[in-house]
């Protein structure tokens, strides 16, 4: 003899559903996962620009379609200094970066995080004394306080 569990309605309690239910309230809803999804790539393809110019500026030999593989990879983990490091050292980077608190002239190229613009290099400092944010798209002026992280990357 089988018992079948009743379907579930709009009166019956969530304490008399089967336990393999899940509340689908808490999960995000399709548009948020696109969001964080393109956030995602747009942030990895960022860090990828900035890398690439940066390593090469450095004298690092830099295979394009490598550094694509090893930061898409890492795409989960691309905020964090530690993400960075793993991606640095997936590429045979065998100098740790060094992290600073604050933009240096004398530390310059910078790999630069900022938390609404993403990845991307400060190259100088302008007379006003702002640093010249520079990404693949456009270079923005910010002071000193406005990154999240600053990492100098030398040979």
């Amino acid at each position: 003899m089988s018992s079948s569990l009743p379907a579930s309605n709009n009166q019956t309690p969530d304490s008399h559903l089967p336990p393999d239910t899940i509340d689908m309230s808490n999960l995000p809803a399709q548009s948020e996962l696109i969001e964080i999804e393109n956030a995602s790539f747009v942030l990895a393809s960022q860090l990828s620009a900035a890398l690439h110019a940066l390593l090469t500026q450095q004298g690092y030999p830099i295979d394009s379609v490598r550094l694509h593989g090893v930061i898409n990879r890492q795409r989960e983990d691309l905020r964090t200094i530690a993400g960075i490091i793993n991606v640095l050292q997936q590429l045979d980077i065998e100098q740790l970066p060094e992290v600073l608190l604050a933009p240096d002239a004398a530390f310059l190229p910078l790999l630069a995080l900022h938390p609404t613009e993403g990845w991307g290099i400060i190259r100088q400092q302008n007379p006003q004394g702002l640093w010249r944010f520079q990404q693949s798209d456009n270079t923005i002026a910010y002071s000193s306080d406005d990154f999240l992280h600053l990492l100098r990357i030398r040979r």
